[in-house]
């Protein structure tokens, strides 16, 4: 039995078991793999990758809080690991192990999924975090003609764009929350990385309504509970395109379940679980 898991500590919060395990047996491929969570402390991350190394462990998802803890115990970086400086996919290839990050790779995944074309597009991302710095990464690097990231405190959005500029074949730009209806006016893409709009927190909504979307544009949230963000609301109420954050979630699992097994995963199954845990449709 080849063995995957996720580690982190809480762990009650992580959908990886839910989805990697439905399309394990989807494929019928439980009976080789098998995943689980796998709680552990900072001090023991030189351990599991050892574990990786060895054998014993197949590949691991990394969570909250190790993402760049794990980073000095590891043989090697994916490109897309080393420039979102965090690592969230774990694998072995010859006794040497591997840190990945396929959050990025997941966001791009999940507006192709839905039809979205990224050729001479403006994209507008709102937040400057993880998985802002993971998506940022990767569209920088794909033919989008403008990248613009915007936070609430300026300074990290800024500091965000000056890290992708190196290598970013598009123009780059930062700044604060102020002028968002005259931005999005000039953007085909927005994408919220925010915690805006989740449930269970306090951080206050965005600035965005109806009125400053029109029906060309496409708009997604990372943001998965709820399923449908209030500014997923006000996007859909302008005829937008709107993309909910499961998509984001089940890409970025599903291009670790390909590295992993080697397999193309089966998105929809994944989809399904995951929309049967919230409850949304």
């Amino acid at each position: 039995m080849r063995h995957l898991a996720v580690i982190g500590a809480p762990l009650e919060h992580s959908l990886s078991p839910l989805i990697h395990n439905a399309a394990l047996r989807q494929l019928d491929l439980d009976d080789t793999y098998t995943y689980t969570k796998m709680r552990i402390e900072r001090h023991e991350l030189p351990d599991v990758v050892n574990m990786v190394r060895r054998g014993s462990l197949w590949g691991i998802n990394v969570t909250y809080p190790y993402k760049q803890d794990i980073i000095p115990y590891l043989d090697e970086m994916t490109d897309e690991a080393r420039r979102s400086e965090a690592v969230n996919t774990v694998y072995a290839r010859d006794g040497r192990v591997t840190g990945h990050n396929t959050d990025g790779i997941g966001g791009v995944m999940a507006l192709n999924r839905n039809g979205v074309d990224l050729e001479d597009t403006r994209v507008v991302i709102i937040g400057a975090g993880g998985a802002a710095r993971a998506l940022a990464v990767s569209l920088v690097t794909r033919p989008i003609a403008r990248l613009v990231i915007r936070n609430r405190t300026a300074k990290r959005a800024q500091d965000l764009a000056e890290h992708v500029r190196p290598f970013a074949t598009c123009d780059v730009e930062a700044g604060g929350l102020d002028g968002l209806k005259e931005l999005l006016q000039d953007t085909d893409i927005l994408i919220q990385c925010s915690l805006a709009g989740m449930q269970g927190t306090d951080a206050p909504p965005l600035p965005i309504t109806q009125d400053m979307f029109n029906a060309h544009q496409t708009v997604m949230d990372i943001v998965y509970t709820p399923l449908v963000t209030p500014l997923l609301v006000e996007a859909r109420a302008a005829g937008c395109l709107t993309i909910v954050g499961t998509e984001m979630l089940i890409c970025q699992g599903a291009e670790a379940f390909r590295i992993w097994t080697g397999t193309d995963a089966p998105i929809e199954t994944m989809d399904a679980a995951v929309r049967g845990w919230i409850g949304g449709g």
